[in-house]
């Protein structure tokens, strides 16, 4: 039987559950890699990107190890702040697309998923991750998404394993709902939501998926996709940008092995990793977690969900979770 299910982070309901797994389809996904472009990311072809913005040391006799330079195809241009127009609604707004939009190369060797990241590309690669945070901040932006689209289902359009970072000159709506859900359950029960949310799932257990000393890893309650998982720090923290070195280190060896686990337990070879931290306003945002998560791209998305922003999970996050945890 499907059930709804409410995430009051993004306060969004979610159906779950029932037999549309047993659907019959006649479409197959094929996926056909052409064999005729030349990878501007591996180690030797760095003439084919812009000039590197940053460079992680080397490993083996590599000159580099992770390296970030602008989007050639950029989805924004040129990092210039500027002051957004008032809004009214009989306006059609037109502005410039300024923004900055980066590309972090997380590896010379020409490897096409996260866990084929040795241990110190891992590292460098959540370090650039950092460092990008704090230099879209210093350009005056509102605000930056870290993001890794791996797979062509998951809109990757080049297979060497990549993340990116697009900054914006105002909030997105659905950061603004977590920020406003945040701080009405804050200023209600006097303890950050997410923190609350995580207590809630330690003391059940039956959607945690790991833990660290220093992060806990689980299926959310109302996943949007079968084998979601959210991962964030025990203590709470608003800001990625203030994540210390030994800390990054752990996340950046639990999320790979979480990962490999997710995908062995999924079958699935697509995914997206996403960063929900706070904005770069000088607004108090002491009542926000930062967290990442991991979006396995099993169920697709139709008319209805585009429709009503209301996703359709077929697989329960209880059984996500029993399905990772038996992997070893």
């Amino acid at each position: 039987m499907p059930e709804f299910r409410f995430e009051p982070l993004t306060r969004r309901w979610i159906i779950t559950g029932g037999d549309r797994d047993s659907r019959p389809n006649e479409y197959s996904d094929s996926f056909v890699k052409r064999s005729d472009i030349t990878c501007p990311f591996c180690g030797g072809n760095e003439d084919q990107t812009p000039a590197a913005l940053l460079e992680m040391p080397g490993l083996d006799g590599e000159s580099w190890s992770v390296r970030v330079v602008p989007n050639k195809y950029p989805a924004v241009n040129g990092a210039a702040p500027y002051n957004l127009p008032p809004r009214t609604p009989a306006t059609f707004e037109k502005m410039p697309g300024r923004g900055v939009h980066e590309v972090i190369i997380e590896s010379p060797r020409h490897v096409s998923d996260f866990t084929d990241l040795s241990p110190e590309e891992l590292v460098n690669s959540f370090r650039a991750y950092r460092e990008r945070l704090r230099a879209a901040a210093k350009a005056g932006l509102a605000y930056a998404q870290v993001f890794k689209n791996t797979g062509a289902a998951a809109g990757a359009s080049l297979e060497h394993c990549h993340s990116q970072v697009i900054g914006l000159p105002w909030i997105p709506a659905q950061l603004e709902e977590q920020l406003t859900s945040c701080r009405e359950h804050f200023a209600e029960k006097k303890q950050p939501l997410l923190s609350e949310l995580m207590q809630a799932e330690t003391k059940f257990g039956g959607r945690v998926v790991g833990q660290t000393n220093d992060f806990l890893a689980w299926c959310p309650f109302a996943s949007r996709f079968g084998y979601e998982c959210w991962v964030a720090p025990h203590v709470r923290s608003s800001d990625f940008r203030d994540i210390g070195d030994a800390e990054l280190a752990d996340l950046a060896s639990f999320m790979n092995d979480l990962v490999r686990r997710i995908k062995a337990a999924s079958g699935l070879s697509a995914y997206n990793l996403v960063l929900q931290t706070q904005p770069f306003d000088d607004g108090d945002h002491s009542s926000f977690h930062w967290y990442w998560q991991i979006l396995p791209r099993g169920n697709k998305q139709a008319g209805f969900e585009w429709a009503t922003g209301h996703f359709v999970n077929p697989c329960l996050p209880e059984a996500s979770a029993d399905a990772i945890n038996a992997v070893d």
